[in-house]
């Protein structure tokens, strides 16, 4: 596969991820760090040169927020494929941004050992537990950069969109959120993403934006749908922008999107 090693993501990683990782984080967030700016932008310039993805990603901070918080996400290379993680600490401030930040390193700990995603929220669950950190929810998963095939575990977060032709849909998720019940139990996740299709990962501050939750779902629908037609690789700067229309959220809002270009890889090896 044509991965290498990408130096200077363009932030300093917490020295427990970044120890974790060893050189191979492709882009990461979390409110504590992210100060309301894109994070990574010459390394996802560079990520483009090297696999058929694309990889966007926005942070806002509530409107009344104290600029630190609990949500958060990370995309790494890692064993031939893409491992990502999205998250959201219960909570503003910095117990919730403390929080983060020691789950955060602890999921791209394991991701990173190419543990199954739904073992990896039990583990982390146990963690939560054991620290009685704040709750916390999360997807956790891995792309393959041959097959596009996407899989998946949830602990109590939104469900993940996938942009397939002209139709997106929240695809499956459950599981409890981490740190509530030490018996907790998770399920893996599969799905395919086709060409030139997306993969949404967001916090709940992206629909809980407005009066009611269905709204806000289908506002995101919709404006994933529109992002699609817009010629930029920052799609997730398009769906920002179509939700918030340049206004703080009531809660902090995240969104991480996969952009898969034509053709696969697999079709490149074997032409």
């Amino acid at each position: 596969m044509a991965f290498r090693y990408l130096e200077n993501p363009g932030y300093v990683p917490i020295p427990t991820l970044q120890k974790a990782t060893k050189g191979c984080l492709v882009t990461g967030s979390s409110a504590v760090e992210h100060q309301g700016r894109p994070v990574g932008e010459r390394l996802l310039k560079a990520l483009k040169k090297t696999v058929e993805m694309d990889v966007s990603s926005t942070f806002l901070f509530a409107a009344k927020d104290e600029r630190v918080g609990g949500d958060w996400y990370d995309v790494m290379f890692t064993h031939g494929h893409m491992a990502f993680a999205i998250g959201d600490v219960m909570g503003h401030g910095q117990a919730a941004a403390g929080a983060a930040n020691l789950l955060r390193g602890s999921v791209a700990r394991l991701l990173m050992r190419n543990i199954d995603p739904a073992a990896v929220m039990s583990r982390i669950n146990t963690l939560t537990l054991q620290n009685q950190t704040e709750h916390m929810t999360a997807i956790c998963g891995y792309v393959d950069m041959h097959s596009r095939e996407i899989v998946y575990a949830c602990a109590g977060h939104p469900p993940p969109i996938l942009m397939n032709g002209a139709d997106a849909k929240f695809e499956d998720y459950g599981g409890l959120m981490l740190g509530v019940e030490e018996d907790a139990s998770y399920s893996t996740f599969r799905i395919s993403a086709p060409e030139r299709g997306l993969f949404v990962l967001y916090t709940d501050g992206v629909t809980e934006n407005r009066r009611t939750l269905v709204d806000g779902d289908q506002l995101l629908l919709d404006a994933v749908q529109d992002a699609t037609t817009e010629n930029t690789d920052d799609k997730a700067r398009i769906i920002q922008d179509t939700i918030f229309k340049g206004k703080a959220p009531m809660d902090d809002a995240s969104i991480l999107v996969f952009t898969f270009r034509e053709p696969a890889l697999s079709e490149i090896r074997q032409a």
